[in-house]
């Protein structure tokens, strides 16, 4: 499953949903909450002709508002969230699977390229280093800030959230940092996959800049 949490994001949102439709691994399903939007975001949703694209609307609640209504729509193996100003390679989702099923990691992650416009250089994607952890090193991993400390930027087993019980904190900022470590202390395998892959829109306004975090084919993605 993909999650997309959509708060207001015309001038973005196209880009994003770009980049998961026209992914190389294509055994999607693509769940965006519109959380009450009142710019152009939902027309632009309307345009695309996906059956894996699946539009929830609800009433503005924020981000974690958003996630936690997505998640109630999940069937597939894996979960990846991405926000709704931000885009990825083209190639991620494939190469995570590809990981995750090759190690049964719980979670892969990788790292974001942090950017100001869409004018994004691709990398290559054909070589990357990996480093893998198991058992109570998934956690330290996260907790000692070696890889990044959002949700957004891996792919998760599904299972983490029906063992967790994790929701995101609704009303309050900085979400994913109460809400990793939760997901990382049941993981049992972590990979980390050493590439930018995941490109993080900088906003002037954003609250990030202000604050800094101390299977085979038939297997689907939420």
């Amino acid at each position: 499953e993909i999650l997309i949490g959509l708060v207001g994001s015309e001038m973005c949102i196209r880009d994003s949903i770009d980049s998961v439709v026209n992914q190389t691994y294509n055994n999607l399903q693509i769940i965006v909450v519109n959380d009450g939007s009142i710019d152009n975001s939902l027309q632009i949703l309307n345009t695309y002709n996906d059956d894996r694209l699946q539009i929830i609307t609800k009433e503005n609640g924020g981000l974690s508002s958003a996630r936690n209504e997505g998640l109630k729509y999940v069937v597939g193996d894996y979960i990846l969230f991405i926000d709704s100003d931000d885009w990825i390679h083209l190639n991620m989702i494939n190469v995570m699977i590809k990981e995750a099923i090759k190690t049964d990691a719980d979670i892969v992650s990788i790292y974001e390229k942090r950017v100001m416009s869409d004018d994004v250089i691709e990398e290559d994607m054909q070589i990357a280093n990996v480093s893998s952890y198991q058992g109570k090193d998934c956690l330290s991993q996260l907790l000692l800030n070696r890889i990044p400390n959002y949700v957004w930027g891996k792919l998760y087993r599904s299972e983490l959230f029906t063992k967790s019980k994790v929701t995101f904190p609704v009303g309050q900022n900085y979400e994913d940092v109460a809400t990793s470590y939760k997901l990382f202390s049941y993981c049992n395998k972590l990979s980390v996959i050493h590439k930018q892959y995941y490109y993080y829109f900088i906003r002037e306004n954003s609250i990030c800049l202000l604050y800094t975090s101390p299977s085979p084919r038939d297997r689907s993605v939420s």
